[in-house]
C-alpha cells in the first residue's frame, strides 16, 4: 500500500513580481542599477531615438546596465548578454524585462563612428561614478560596517 502524498506541480506558475525587489541591495546588480540610473544618460538619447518609423529603441542606461552586469560576470558575447537578459532572473529586473536583440547589444559596444563616441563617453561616466561609489562605500563602512549607501 503506498502512502498519500500532496503532488508537487513544477510547471508554469503566475506569479506577482516586483523585479527592483529582485535586485539584492548590497550586491553588484543593485549597484550598478542605481548608478548607472544617476548617470543622467539622457542626452546620450539622440543616437537611439526613433521618432518617425519603427519601433522604439532600448535606451541606453538599459542596454549599459546589461552589458555592466554580464561583464561583471565574465559574459563577453553579445549573444550571450542577450539569453541572460532572457532567461537571468537578475538580467530581467535589473532591464526591467527588456529583451534586446543581440544586434543592438553589439552596436553599443562597438558600433558606428556616432554611437562609438557614445560608447566612449559612457563608459568614462561609468568609470568615474563607479570610483566616486568605491569611495564612499568605504567611507560608509568606516561609520559602520554593514551600512552601505547604495
Amino acid at each position: 500500500m503506498t502512502a498519500l502524498c500532496k503532488q508537487i506541480g513544477m510547471g508554469l506558475r503566475l506569479l506577482p513580481v516586483v523585479l527592483e525587489e529582485l535586485l539584492v541591495p548590497g550586491s553588484f546588480a543593485h549597484a550598478v542599477h542605481h548608478l548607472v540610473d544617476q548617470l543622467g544618460l539622457s542626452r546620450f538619447d539622440s543616437p537611439y531615438r526613433n521618432d518617425r518609423v519603427g519601433s522604439c529603441g532600448y535606451s541606453p542606461s538599459t542596454l549599459l546596465k546589461a552589458i555592466l552586469l554580464a561583464y561583471s560576470q565574465g559574459g563577453i558575447s553579445s549573444r550571450g548578454i542577450e539569453r541572460a537578459c532572457r532567461e537571468n532572473v537578475v538580467f530581467v529586473a535589473i532591464t526591467g524585462d527588456a529583451k534586446p536583440h543581440f544586434t543592438t547589444i553589439a552596436d553599443l559596444i562597438s558600433g558606428s563612428p556616432a554611437r562609438n563616441r557614445l560608447a566612449i563617453l559612457l563608459t568614462s561616466s561609468c568609470a568615474s561614478a563607479f570610483c566616486s561609489c568605491t569611495l564612499s562605500c568605504r567611507l560608509g563602512r568606516s561609520r559602520s560596517r554593514s551600512t552601505y549607501l547604495i
